[in-house]
């Protein structure tokens, strides 16, 4: 017999087991969205200070460069997380 047929002729999974699988990846999916919101705001507040670490820049930057460079650092970072979890070892 073979490994997949092995895999789809095993029992079915219980209705307990399907709600606590259910329930755990609901619960990492929110906590997912949470820390992301956070990390979003911390991104904001820190762009209040980004202004005095460029020379040449006295003036702050307007809503939609603040808004591009929010977007790109989480977008960084969600890129950056993918090519973590596909490295070796």
């Amino acid at each position: 017999m073979s490994r997949l047929q092995e895999r789809t002729s095993a029992a079915p999974l219980s209705s307990a087991t399907i709600r606590r699988h259910v329930l755990l990846g609901a619960a990492i999916t929110a906590l997912g969205g949470l820390l992301f919101g956070y990390d979003t705001g911390v991104i904001s507040g820190a762009l209040l200070f980004t202004g005095k670490d460029f020379p040449g820049r006295h003036h702050p930057l307007s809503q939609s460069q603040a808004g591009c460079e929010t977007r790109l650092r989480g977008t960084r970072s969600l890129l950056s997380l993918s090519v973590a979890t596909r490295a070796p070892g």
